[in-house]
């Protein structure tokens, strides 16, 4: 069974971006999961449909916690070859001899694709948030911005980039502190790698600092970078990408409750020792 049919068996669907009836949706939001559904099928009670409702809910989230759901769906922005010509409509890699996605082996199915729980997002923060730290203080901004924009970039740690290179910003070759550099599989283009994650932070707050320095708001933070052309640029258009500043300046704000989770815990904690007192 694909993962797809295993989806549609449990009755529920993952970042779609479309709401069946009978069914419900878990979509990724950047600053958390929602869960949505278009209410009671014919002949259902509104009692019988908010049980299934939440169970579904609970269902899913526990799935999520256990790192065994995976993301359905696909790719709106992956370049198709145009439907007047021969095979229209299969995903490409953008390149003009319109070699198909299977063929050049970049295109993961659904089922392959890597979709970070909450655990996920902690275990991120924990790993990272020291050397983001280094690197927000030197540019004077809050450190949720570089570890959000890393986050995307990197996706939670898991791309190839960051996994062969550490390189967690997308990095072109000779940047600052890089001790090499990869092949882009979609261009020809190189990308940096370090030695560490560490240095790639390092890398970031150098080469940005001219054009993110004290930008403390996200929205602010990330427009400065696509507008600067370093982030956020269709790699075969060489537009800007239109989610690109909403979908950063989410992800960083939903990133606050997990960099601050011990303190508030701490904080919490505090609070009970006060009270039973």
């Amino acid at each position: 069974m694909t993962h797809a049919e295993e989806m549609e068996d449990l009755g529920f669907d993952i970042d779609t971006g479309s709401v069946r009836k009978g069914r419900v949706l878990m979509q990724n939001t950047g600053v958390g999961p929602v869960f949505l559904s278009l209410g009671p099928t014919e002949g259902q009670s509104s009692e019988d449909y908010n049980q299934f409702f939440h169970a579904q809910c609970e269902r899913i989230f526990k799935i999520a916690e256990r790192g065994g759901l995976l993301k359905t769906g696909y790719n709106p922005d992956q370049p198709r070859i145009p439907a007047e010509q021969a095979g229209g409509g299969e995903w490409t890699n953008g390149n003009h001899g319109n070699e198909t996605a299977s063929d050049a082996g970049f295109l993961e199915d659904a089922a392959a694709q890597w979709w970070p729980t909450p655990a996920d997002k902690q275990r991120f923060v924990d790993a990272h948030l020291a050397a983001a730290q280094k690197a927000a203080d030197r540019l004077g901004v809050p450190v949720e911005n570089v570890l959000g924009l890393a986050a995307l970039e990197a996706q939670w740690g898991h791309s190839r980039f960051a996994v062969e290179g550490n390189n967690f910003f997308n990095l072109h070759a000779g940047s600052s502190y890089a001790t090499g550099s990869i092949k882009a599989r979609q261009s020809n283009n190189r990308v940096a790698t370090f030695d560490s994650p560490e240095d790639s932070f390092h890398s970031f707050s150098t080469d940005m600092a001219g054009i993110v320095k004290s930008k403390q708001r996200p929205e602010d933070f990330a427009a400065a970078l696509q507008n600067a052309g370093k982030f956020g640029i269709d790699p075969t258009t060489g537009s800007k990408i239109p989610t690109f500043v909403s979908d950063t300046a989410g992800t960083i704000k939903g990133l606050r409750i997990y960099i601050h989770h011990n303190s508030l815990w701490y904080a919490f904690s505090i609070n009970i020792v006060l009270f039973q007192q």
